[in-house]
């Protein structure tokens, strides 16, 4: 029985263990930020600007409340005052809309995309869920395919992988009507291709639903 690792994102192994046992060997994503890291990033980039806002408050407002007028603030507005205020929205604004630039990236680059892809090659294989404690035996699939998006080239590797979901068999046969069944006669399929690491794909399964976790 080949053991193959169905969740590669969930641990992390070198491509011989990924590929021990498949004719078509895995071609490895790109490396990636955690989304977790970078999500704290942008959490220190924000707390960092309440603060200074913060300061800037703190600095402000006590003397706008003893202020009688307009005039009054202004007088008891010293150049020291005016130093750190201008300091601090030299800091404030750029980080401000920093954060905003940043959180944006980040929630377009956890987009999975939807790409029209050609299928080169197929590898049908016995394997076992490594998830289930080696309890979920059966038979799954390795693709080669290619697509191309902004006018790129990607060669990939979708396996039985659909989000949660692994996809497993109980014989070859029924693992080539599935795969029959999602490509065409010409070797035409839509994968499911993640914005910020394109050669992480998956299958597109034919209800279209989409089984992985929400970012």
């Amino acid at each position: 029985m080949v053991w193959n690792p169905l969740n590669t994102q969930k641990k992390a192994t070198d491509d011989s263990t990924v590929s021990r046992g498949w004719r078509i060997q895995k071609i490895a994503p790109e490396t990636e930020v955690s989304p977790r890291r970078a999500y704290g990033t942008a959490v220190l980039l924000i707390v960092a600007v309440l603060l200074l806002i913060a300061v800037l408050g703190f600095l402000v407002f006590p003397l706008a409340d003893d202020a009688q007028d307009v005039t009054d603030f202004l007088r008891r507005f010293t150049p020291a005052h005016t130093f750190l205020t201008v300091l601090i929205l030299v800091f404030v604004l750029p980080m401000g809309l920093g954060c905003v630039a940043y959180l944006r990236h980040l929630i377009r680059s956890e987009r999975w995309l939807e790409v029209e892809a050609t299928c080169l090659d197929r590898d049908i294989q016995p394997a076992v869920n490594i998830d289930s404690g080696g309890k979920e035996r059966g038979w799954t699939y390795r693709l080669l395919c290619e697509y191309t998006r902004n006018g790129e080239t990607y060669r990939v590797t979708p396996d039985g992988q659909d989000g949660r979901r692994f996809h497993l068999f109980d014989n070859p046969r029924d693992v080539q009507h599935y795969l029959n069944q999602h490509i065409g006669p010409q070797g035409k399929c839509r994968l499911r291709a993640h914005a910020r690491s394109p050669r992480r794909v998956e299958l597109i399964s034919k209800d279209g639903q989409d089984n992985r976790p929400s970012p």
